[in-house]
């Protein structure tokens, strides 16, 4: 079953999704093809509705009956027809049980098709309809023209319109024990293998039982929902399965406690590829990497493409997962060879994770793969990790800091922390490396290189480099005043990174500090944090608005960490 924490991953899904909180008579969660099926003005407005004013007591029980069925893990698909602002719309949709937060359990409803859209697409006023008459021995007694039209006289027993007498034999049985029964079957005819929807009723008369069936060539509207359900768990670019549809297919090994190993794959510095081909090539690498990795691992369970450069691997716990590693990063490196990009190497980074040994529910498994997959990267990229108790350990950590940050910003328990640095030759002072550190009542003293990954994800990097850039050139100023100017040839150095020096506010306020606390830029060394190869291009760039404005014959060192 679905959980809550789980959404986030059907957001952006082209179908309508929602989550309707039974007990309550509100809806939950919708994506934002919901809030359009619910004509909504904005996701308050929808979770604001109450649908306890129009709904019947025969409604809410059933409902609340199909509850019972979710927790026990059962789904269902039908047709069901709603009046979003008083319209009529009627949808095939597929409903299942999802955990909220509370642990109660919700109703996930997911839209397969619109009734409206079928009838544009199909023309279901076209579908043929044939009607038979069947004694209690399954012999034919009757038929329509269009019966005759279709099957020809030769067909005369009940178990001909079937592929098996078996299964004439389960549909006559429960025609017979309900008195009717409806179904959509795949069965044989003359015209070739077609969908029907049988509709039969069991009437008596003086000479015995009758069974009325009743036949709807449905075969374009059903390969129009199959097509449908095809495109809800799969990814369109790929024709992998997308997230959804993986997440489906791990919640239904995780039910049948089926052991089984994630490979998180995230391509290295794929972002490059866009940025300098377009957005039409890196798509066009995307589907030959997914050619190629569903060639060489088609006897793994499932692969799927998360969204973006994410890809995921699924295969039994009992192969050998170092090898399969290998063998991926090996799949990604090799040379494609597409026009435009001509002969391309990418790398990609690798997080392992295994159910239930590293997580108990399908969440659990993928986040821990995915923070794995972070490891990898930040050991060099190009290389696999496998999740362990440190790796928890990180996460929750981070996850600590990204709670206090906000505080900690506020409540200035930021400070920077001065390093001589001596020049080897003349063993005298060159400079001091001034580096930020986090003095944290809650997890102690926090380096840079911790924290300010998490401060990039809270959008907060710029806000702290610029606190360490205008502290550092205050305490500079300082020192030479009270040094009465002995301390002037003082070298400076401070991180920055790359994305800072692309920065056309970030480049004014450096000139800004140079003039408030009167220091000459020449000695200021920028250590710029980031790659040596597509980073140093942004770099220059920002070099270059240094000199632009008007600091021509001052010596900005740049050097890469």
């Amino acid at each position: 079953m679905f959980t809550e924490s789980s959404l986030e991953a059907l957001k952006s899904l082209h179908n309508a999704i929602w989550v309707y909180d039974v007990e309550l008579y509100k809806i939950r969660w919708a994506n934002d093809q919901a809030l359009l099926f619910w004509e909504a003005d904005s996701e308050e407005e929808l979770y604001q509705r109450d649908f306890k004013k129009n709904m019947s007591e025969a409604i809410y029980t059933l409902l609340s009956n199909n509850l019972v069925e979710y927790r026990r893990g059962h789904e269902h698909t039908q047709w069901w027809t709603l009046f979003p602002k008083n319209k009529r719309k009627e949808i095939y949709c597929h409903y299942s049980g999802i955990e909220l937060c509370d642990g109660r359990t919700a109703m996930l409803a997911q839209v397969i098709v619109t009734r409206e859209l079928l009838e544009t697409e199909l023309s279901l006023h076209l579908s043929t309809t044939t009607v038979s008459l069947w004694d209690a021995q399954g012999r034919l007694k009757s038929a329509n023209p269009m019966f005759i039209d279709l099957y020809g006289e030769s067909l005369g027993q009940f178990a001909e319109l079937f592929f098996s007498k078996r299964q004439a034999d389960e549909v006559w049985e429960k025609a017979f024990d309900n008195s009717e029964f409806e179904v959509e079957i795949f069965l044989p005819t003359p015209l070739g293998e077609q969908w029907h929807s049988l509709h039969l009723r069991v009437n008596q008369t003086l000479q015995g039982d009758v069974l009325v069936v009743r036949q709807f060539d449905v075969t374009e509207r059903k390969q129009q929902e199959l097509h449908h359900k095809h495109l809800a768990v799969v990814d369109p670019l790929t024709q992998l399965r997308n997230r959804y549809g993986v997440l489906q297919q791990l919640e239904g090994f995780a039910a049948k406690g089926l052991s089984f190993s994630l490979f998180f794959i995230d391509l290295d510095n794929f972002k490059t590829i866009n940025d300098y081909y377009g957005h039409e090539q890196g798509d066009k690498l995307l589907r030959a990497l997914a050619d190629r990795l569903r060639f060489r691992f088609s006897s793994s369970l499932s692969i799927a493409r998360l969204g973006g450069d994410e890809f995921l691997l699924v295969d039994a716990c009992d192969v050998a997962l170092e090898q399969v590693a290998d063998q991926l990063i090996n799949a990604v490196s090799e040379p494609f060879n597409l026009e435009v990009l001509g002969d391309l190497r990418i790398t990609a980074s690798i997080g392992i994770a295994n159910f239930p040994s590293d997580g108990e529910s399908v969440d659990a498994i993928i986040r821990h793969a995915d923070a794995a997959m972070y490891e990898a990267k930040g050991r060099g990229k190009s290389t696999f990790v496998y999740f362990s108790q440190n790796i928890s350990n990180g996460i929750k950590r981070r996850h600590q800091m990204r709670q206090l940050l906000g505080k900690a910003v506020s409540q200035h328990e930021f400070q920077v922390v001065y390093l001589p640095v001596v020049d080897t030759q003349t063993q005298m002072l060159f400079g001091v490396e001034a580096q930020l550190q986090w003095n944290s009542p809650e997890l102690g003293v926090i380096k840079p290189f911790e924290f300010m990954p998490v401060a990039e994800e809270n959008g907060m990097a710029s806000t702290l480099e610029y606190y360490a850039l205008e502290k550092s050139c205050q305490q500079m100023k300082e020192w030479i005043n009270i040094s009465h100017g002995d301390f002037g040839t003082l070298v400076l150095m401070i991180d920055i990174s790359v994305r800072q020096l692309s920065c056309h506010k970030f480049i004014s306020s450096i000139r800004a500090l140079f003039q408030a606390n009167r220091m000459a830029p020449k000695h200021v060394m920028l250590q710029v944090i980031g790659s040596a190869n597509l980073d140093n291009e942004f770099a220059l760039k920002g070099l270059l608005k240094l000199r632009e404005m008007g600091l021509k014959n001052c010596a900005v060192w740049i050097c890469f960490k």
